[in-house]
């Protein structure tokens, strides 16, 4: 059936968006020290305090290996896709920025809001706003998701 043969390769795409985001999700409940901005680079802003932000495109933040170090991250949206860079240790040498969606997955519109950062009595939490379309084959469907994560330390 054709439009079965649609219907699960449009699956197959969002279902590789959600991943993306869930990666995303998982590790900022895990870290601290959210910035973000506009840069494109994998620089991680070694040095720069944690700040609320309000629609950037970039995020960065560490998380606790729980060895006294820590695992630095930065995703960016830039050129219709989710890229990552992960850096681990003292050197903050980060790898470079790789897609981590799909190519069927055009990101139209991709932020980052960080919310109650460096406030004592509250949690950060960030908000990740997404708006695109998936495409499989002919069959093109356009997506808004949001969601929201807290620092859980």
């Amino acid at each position: 059936n054709d439009v079965n043969k649609k219907s699960q390769a449009i699956k197959l795409v969002v279902d590789n968006l959600n991943f993306a985001l869930d990666s995303l999700t998982l590790k900022l409940k895990q870290g601290g020290g959210y910035y973000c901005d506009s840069d494109t680079t994998n620089v991680y802003p070694v040095g720069a305090d944690s700040r609320n932000c309000s629609g950037e495109s970039r995020l960065a933040f560490r998380v606790e290996d729980g060895a006294g170090s820590y695992d630095y991250y930065i995703y960016l949206f830039s050129g219709n896709k989710l890229r990552f860079s992960k850096g681990i240790g003292s050197s903050v040498s980060m790898s470079p920025l790789v897609p981590i969606t799909a190519d069927e997955v055009n990101i139209n519109i991709g932020r980052f809001y960080v919310f109650d950062n460096g406030l004592p009595d509250k949690q950060p939490r960030a908000l990740i706003s997404v708006y695109g379309t998936a495409t499989a084959g002919k069959q093109t469907s356009s997506f808004a998701v949001e969601t929201t994560v807290s620092d859980r330390r």
